[in-house]
């Protein structure tokens, strides 16, 4: 399958420019594989690739090396040494490694993005076209290619999105009160449909958290329906309290790193009797929960108006921007999620997205305001930083701090599929 349009020149027409004042923080300008050309000239192995050796989490430190290591090191023999190179079509010339202690080899590549790609896609232009609300198939004509290697590519970016919202989140003390409610959509069918609970900072409108989980099919059904689900449900049936462990896993994420115990919090909901179930769960680990000085439990009806005055909103206006950016929850359209693992990669996506580069409510345009991460307290440096490397530099789960939802799961299905695609 060819584009109409070659893909570079696809990809450098539909980049935006800078806008000056702008607050978005994703480089755009630095959008090219030229970035990935400077990394692989100037490059020194930080670390062994390899989980299971004792390198992989950095070099030693030379006070605990043998002598003989210690001779080496000081002769400025690094860790690793050169096991030559080999030729692809795509990069040229990769230089190999091999590790001195595990003796396993690796290459620039083990460290990039793109490892084990035979064909370069503008990532950035797929990131920022998925987030834009392009579906899957029009993304692959677009870019001439097939669904599957997009699939995969989000897959990879999603792994990127992960590391760098817990590496920036981890260092974030919360300052504002909490907002949490229920994304309802479904995947494949009808008769599995899902919640998506969102953990939202009530000023700055930042995702915190998010977690996920089945629910039972509910609301009118004919009788032939009514059968229907009841013949899926001697495969497997929701868990009854599955939006109760949803949030309990989403707050016990966020408040067991974020939340200074000396400032007062209150977290926002509606009336559904789960919420008030999941905070009283943690109640147990996080004895503070349970002082009123220190925490309260508002509960709105979800009937109110949903305007900016109603304690709800953060939530309302985050459910309005995923039914605009996400095509597979948009309503009444062809396009649903057939894949859970794949419908939370791009929740995830447009999470990052949302946090570190879109601008929190614009009223005036003269005035920018900053993007929703920058209002939480994290600092633009940070993210700066992080996108500048977040198309070329590849993370590593197994050196990143990512706990919870995103490594286990125990709901059907997800924890085999998920784990398999973090890795």
């Amino acid at each position: 399958m060819s584009p109409l349009v070659p893909i570079s020149t696809a990809a450098e027409a539909a980049l935006p420019s800078p806008v000056a004042g702008s607050s978005a923080l994703i480089p755009f300008c630095e959008h090219s594989s030229g970035g990935e050309q400077e990394h692989r000239e100037a490059f020194r192995p930080p670390f062994c690739p390899n989980p299971c050796c004792t390198l992989h989490h950095g070099p030693p430190e030379p006070d605990s090396l043998p002598e003989a290591s210690r001779q080496r090191e000081a002769e400025s023999d690094p860790w690793y040494r050169d096991h030559g190179h080999y030729r692809t079509k795509v990069r040229g010339l990769v230089q190999r490694f091999r590790c001195r202690r595990c003796q396993r080899c690796f290459s620039t590549q083990s460290f990039s993005t793109s490892y084990y790609l035979k064909v370069e896609l503008p990532l950035p232009l797929l990131y920022l076209c998925l987030v834009g609300g392009m579906s899957l198939r029009a993304l692959s004509r677009t870019l001439g290619c097939t669904p599957a290697s997009l699939s995969n590519r989000i897959g990879r970016l999603a792994r990127q999105a992960i590391t760098m919202h817990h590496a920036l989140l981890s260092g974030t003390t919360l300052s504002e009160d909490l907002c949490a409610d229920g994304f309802i959509d479904y995947t494949v069918s009808q008769y599995f449909p899902d919640a998506t609970t969102l953990l939202v900072g009530a000023r700055s409108h930042m995702v915190y958290a998010f977690d996920h989980c089945y629910l039972r099919r509910r609301g009118r059904m004919s009788e032939q329906q009514k059968r229907t689900r009841a013949q899926l449900e001697q495969r497997y049936r929701a868990p009854a309290d599955g939006e109760r462990d949803s949030l309990t896993r989403a707050l016990a994420e966020t408040l067991s790193v974020c939340w200074d115990r000396s400032r007062p919090l209150r977290l926002d909901t509606d009336e559904h009797p789960a919420y008030q179930r999941s905070v009283a769960d943690l109640t147990l680990p996080l004895p503070e929960l349970a002082e009123p000085a220190r925490f309260t439990h508002r509960r709105t009806s979800s009937r109110r108006a949903r305007t900016r005055e109603n304690p709800l909103f953060p939530v309302n206006y985050l459910d309005r921007q995923i039914r605009l950016n996400l095509a597979a929850h948009r309503r009444e359209t062809v396009c649903y999620g057939r894949n859970t693992v794949a419908t939370l990669q791009r929740m995830m996506l447009l999470v990052c997205y949302h946090n570190y580069n879109k601008a929190q409510l614009i009223g005036d345009w003269a005035r920018q305001p900053p993007v929703h991460a920058v209002a939480a307290g994290v600092p633009a440096e940070r993210i700066k930083r992080w996108w500048r490397w977040f198309f070329s530099r590849r993370s590593f789960f197994t050196r990143a701090a990512a706990t919870g939802f995103y490594k286990v799961r125990n709901s059907f299905g997800v924890t085999r599929l998920f784990r398999r695609s973090i890795r």
